[in-house]
């Protein structure tokens, strides 16, 4: 190994994230099939989708796709850039991807933060879906 991050405070203390996901023969996404929509210039799709296969996710090119995937976790990552808000339009795609098949859409920071602590970070602060009711697994 040539380099390896050190001093990854995510969530405030060290966590040697980056270290143990690459070290670990357990990965951190292998119960989920992910679908990542819309655009970023911080970071593009395919890196994302990248990332999230190299820690053990299926990644779909669309959401509609995550219906027929037997996963344990089904979630919809938005890859707006983190200090851009959804759009009325997104939300309401968002929103009725949720009413009518029950699939999340979560900022792409809760990707970005789980494998920065190598822990699955509970959701409830990256959901986007605004509809009430929302069942948050985790």
């Amino acid at each position: 190994i040539d380099y390896e991050i050190e001093g990854d405070t995510s969530g405030g203390e060290s966590t040697n994230g980056a270290k143990h996901a690459r070290l670990s023969q357990d990965h951190l996404f292998s119960d989920f099939c992910f679908a990542c929509v819309g655009n970023s210039d911080e970071m593009p799709k395919k890196t994302l989708s990248d990332l999230l296969t190299v820690c053990g996710a299926v990644v779909v090119d669309d959401p509609i796709a995550l219906i027929s995937k037997s996963a344990k976790y089904k979630l919809i990552v938005s890859c707006s850039d983190s200090d851009a808000a959804p759009s009325p339009v997104e939300l309401d795609m968002f929103n009725g991807l949720y009413r009518h098949m029950k699939l999340m859409t979560v900022m792409r920071e809760w990707v970005l933060d789980s494998v920065g602590s190598y822990d699955l970070l509970p959701l409830a602060e990256y959901v986007l879906n605004t509809c009430e009711e929302i069942n948050v697994p985790f």
